[in-house]
């Protein structure tokens, strides 16, 4: 070891910029891969969505250094054109109010969504919510039930929340992978 140095000099560390596999039985391939590689003191990665598999693939996930960090926001800037350009979990009816839109005024008021149409309406909302409130939720990685835990979301009819959630509910989080 020279004068000066660290054991932290001679770290061997692997920096992963992208590791997919083309199903789950193959990303879960990669990272076995990734994390048996000999001789090695450490796997950085960045950039990972937030239900990535790899907290589960390991025995201690302590061990694994786990940061969020925020990296895809939306804000719906056209609420009925939004709510009409996504698909839903859910056949099922659901009314969402959007409570208040600081920039967009016509956003505020009541959406029905029935069947992929959506039309302005004055039946009684399922779910209340400000506009952001809706953008956290469009993509189906924030629930409803977590705004409301917020205080970000009311539920405006017995059961609102719930099927909301499940009109809106995503198989995967939301995720970018690219940094703009």
């Amino acid at each position: 070891m020279q004068e000066g140095s660290t054991p932290e000099t001679w770290t061997k560390t692997i920096r992963v910029g992208e590791a997919f596999g083309v199903d789950d039985g193959a990303t879960r391939d990669v990272w076995r891969f990734l994390l048996q590689i000999d001789w090695t003191d450490r796997v950085v990665a960045h950039h990972l969505p937030v239900d990535h598999p790899l907290p589960l693939l390991v025995d201690r996930i302590n061990k694994l250094r786990l940061s969020v960090w925020d990296a895809l926001w939306l804000r719906v800037v056209d609420v009925p054109t939004a709510l009409a350009g996504r698909t839903y979990a859910s056949a099922d009816p659901v009314t969402v109010e959007v409570a208040s839109d600081p920039h967009f005024p016509e956003n505020v008021g009541r959406w029905t969504i029935d069947g992929g149409e959506v039309r302005r309406t004055r039946r009684r909302p399922d779910v209340r919510v400000a506009v952001d409130g809706l953008g956290s939720a469009f993509l189906g990685g924030i629930s409803f039930a977590q705004l409301a835990r917020a205080g970000r979301a009311e539920e405006a009819a017995r059961g609102g929340i719930e099927r909301a959630d499940v009109a809106f509910r995503a198989s995967a989080a939301p995720w970018c992978p690219e940094i703009f």
